[in-house]
């Protein structure tokens, strides 16, 4: 017998069809994408080079895109961004900074960026590095004190050590100064090679406080030159007795010191910061007496401060005697 089905099974089978053939809604969702090259290449690189670049990140989807964490691969890599939550078409920059001066040779060193694109929630951004061999600069400055009308009675030693591995050779020296003479010899230890520079004040050094550089010439590309800085004070000018002023705690107010100034008659001092106070003292002839009092307003905290002492017409290079202690 057929049997004609009732009007309540006709609408249950109707409404389950309804449901299998329905569409699911598609809902709006993120999209990282890293705009432009994500993996770099930078070659060779000094070891006391910091390298620094900038990622852009885009959101190419149609919902915000939150960067959710910055995870560097190193502990000698940091990363920061300006936008946490990129907008639809958006974007933001990610800054990563490599510090390579632990290491030697090929690395890589990068930042996993991580997102709520439900699809990609991870991208990754890195760098190849070559790093060199360190290059030993003994002593890394040169100061030669005090120098008189004949000039220095000796030369000053660098030794510049370069590892063997790294194939670099001094091709010369020279001064910025013309009162400087350099002169350089071959250096050949165990595992370095290098030069041994040896520098020299000649008859004429400026008067007071001079400072000077001398350059190292090598034939490596990425360290064309190496610089030595180079001080002295040469015969009359100004100078300071003690050369620097460091007292303990003191109260605003307070008198916290003094230095002696002699090589001219007509001077002028001025502090670098409000809260100390530098009074000049009239004295006899080229010597005069410099005190120095905490204003009564001074912050409570470390001081680090400057004085500066000039002749009234100019005629001298001035003179800087650093002062530092606690305000309390």
């Amino acid at each position: 017998m057929h049997r004609t089905p009732s009007a309540a099974r006709m609408l249950s089978g109707l409404v389950a069809l309804l449901v299998i053939g329905a569409v699911p809604a598609v809902s709006a969702a993120p999209r990282a994408v890293v705009a432009g090259e994500h993996h770099l290449v930078a070659g060779d690189i000094e070891p006391s080079k910091v390298l620094e670049y900038d990622f852009i990140l885009r959101n190419e989807g149609d919902a915000t895109l939150a960067i959710e964490d910055l995870k560097p691969t190193c502990y000698c890599t940091s990363a920061r961004t300006d936008l946490w939550d990129v907008p639809p078409g958006g974007a933001a920059k990610i800054h990563v900074r490599i510090d390579p001066s632990d290491f030697v040779g090929k690395i890589n060193k990068g930042v996993e960026i991580m997102t709520n694109d439900p699809s990609n929630p991870m991208l990754l951004v890195d760098v190849d590095i070559h790093v060199l061999p360190g290059i030993a600069i003994v002593p890394p400055e040169v100061d030669f004190g005090a120098i008189g009308p004949e000039g220095s009675k000796k030369s000053q030693q660098v030794a510049v050590k370069v590892p063997r591995e790294r194939k670099l050779e001094i091709t010369g020296v020279s001064s910025d100064a013309p009162f400087l003479s350099v002169t350089h010899e071959p250096l050949e230890l165990e595992e370095k090679q290098g030069a041994t520079v040896l520098i020299k004040v000649l008859p004429g050094a400026p008067a007071g406080p001079f400072s000077a550089r001398v350059l190292v010439r090598t034939s490596d590309t990425s360290l064309a030159a190496i610089e030595i800085p180079v001080r002295g004070r040469g015969p009359g000018g100004l100078r300071a007795q003690p050369d620097k002023v460091i007292f303990e705690a003191a109260s605003a107010g307070a008198e916290i010191g003094s230095f002696d100034v002699t090589g001219a008659k007509q001077l002028v001092v001025k502090s670098s910061v409000v809260g100390l106070q530098a009074e000049l003292e009239a004295g006899t002839g080229e010597s005069h007496r410099v005190r120095l009092r905490l204003a009564s307003n001074a912050r409570a905290g470390r001081l680090l401060a400057k004085v500066t002492v000039t002749t009234a017409d100019g005629s001298q290079p001035e003179l800087v005697v650093p002062v530092t202690g606690i305000v309390r």
